[in-house]
């Protein structure tokens, strides 16, 4: 039976090994009755990702927002149009907390201004005081 220990000292080397942005990759458990310990994946922290779709999409946005381009990009709309569907089956709190992060550097008169300028109503605010817990 050394071949399992093995095995077992090998996967459980492999899984010890741990990302600094998601904390360890495993758990352990000790069962004390035979002295094995085991180990398994941990789930995901319940951050990770929420954010992706608007790290993937509004970055084409703030340029304009930030008032260093005169214009929004049509990637800049088609993207808000994307993160409006989300926000619509949703519910907008999720987008809007992501945002709210990155909306410090952020042009009222530009946040005005994307609405008319990408002809879109959305679902969730974009402005320089967002508070989303309303």
């Amino acid at each position: 039976m050394a071949a399992p220990s093995l095995l077992l000292l090998y996967l459980s080397a492999f899984l010890a090994v741990s990302n600094s942005e998601a904390g360890p990759l495993v758990d352990s458990w000790d069962d004390d009755a035979s002295g094995m310990e085991y180990y398994f994946p941990s789930p995901p922290p319940p951050e990770r990702g929420r954010c992706e779709d608007v790290r993937c999409r509004f970055p084409a946005c703030v340029g304009f927002l930030s008032g260093e381009a005169e214009w929004p990009p049509a990637r800049c709309c088609s993207n808000l149009e994307e993160l409006n569907a989300v926000a619509r089956a949703e519910g907008p709190r999720r987008i809007c907390a992501c945002i709210e992060d990155l909306s410090a550097s952020f042009v009222d008169s530009r946040i005005r201004e994307i609405y008319k300028r990408c002809d879109i109503h959305l679902s969730f605010p974009i402005s320089q005081h967002m508070d989303c817990s309303r």
